[in-house]
């Protein structure tokens, strides 16, 4: 699941810029909205990168946090995934189709696609489907379990019929993030088109 954002920039702009906007040419309006567009995924690159940077996809208070877990690269998969999908005259439209970021916009109930959804439970596990696991496991009730070096067992995944996710607050970019850098762009051009 992913976002799509349609811009339109009659919707956003000052009475003064639509003015100024409206005697540009439909060709010429539609190469600024290009230049403009380019900034606005600007913009919102660089939420996500810093959103990313300061661990705020991260859940903490899990137990897969500490030594041995490895990064899935969710962040960098959200940060990338950005693109500019449409140009008209009158708009544009970004894009991000990375897996489950939709998802971090609003609780919701996982449900697993066959008998159990398999929750890690260590940080070596994170990230790492059951079956992908490098350690000796076996089933145990409602868990997976690692026979240890010293005979013990240690839970590495929890074996849920439901996990509730909560949304992950300041997921979704605010629009200025989008639209300032291209009001921005977009009044510059004119300024430079206009000779103001």
């Amino acid at each position: 699941m992913g976002l799509e954002i349609d811009i339109q920039i009659y919707d956003n702009a000052s009475k003064a810029v639509n003015a100024l906007f409206d005697v540009v040419a439909k060709g010429n309006r539609e190469k600024m909205l290009t230049v403009a567009s380019r900034a606005s995924l600007l913009g919102v690159q660089n939420y996500y990168e810093k959103f990313n940077v300061d661990g705020r996809w991260l859940n903490k208070s899990l137990p897969t946090h500490g030594p041995g877990r490895k990064s899935t690269g969710f962040g960098n998969l959200i940060t990338e995934g950005w693109n500019v999908s449409g140009v008209s005259s009158t708009g544009f439209t970004l894009n991000n189709g990375a897996p489950w970021l939709a998802s971090k916009f609003k609780d919701w109930t996982q449900t697993p696609k066959k008998s159990w959804i398999t929750i890690p439970n260590i940080p070596e596990a994170h990230g790492v489907r059951a079956r992908d696991y490098p350690g000796k496991t076996k089933f145990a009730g409602r868990a997976i379990v690692e026979e240890m070096p010293s005979g013990e067992e240690r839970v590495v995944y929890w074996l849920v019929k439901k996990v509730e996710h909560k949304a992950v607050k300041g997921a979704l970019a605010p629009p200025e993030t989008y639209l300032k850098p291209a009001l921005e762009s977009i009044q510059d051009q004119l300024s430079q088109a206009l000779g103001l």
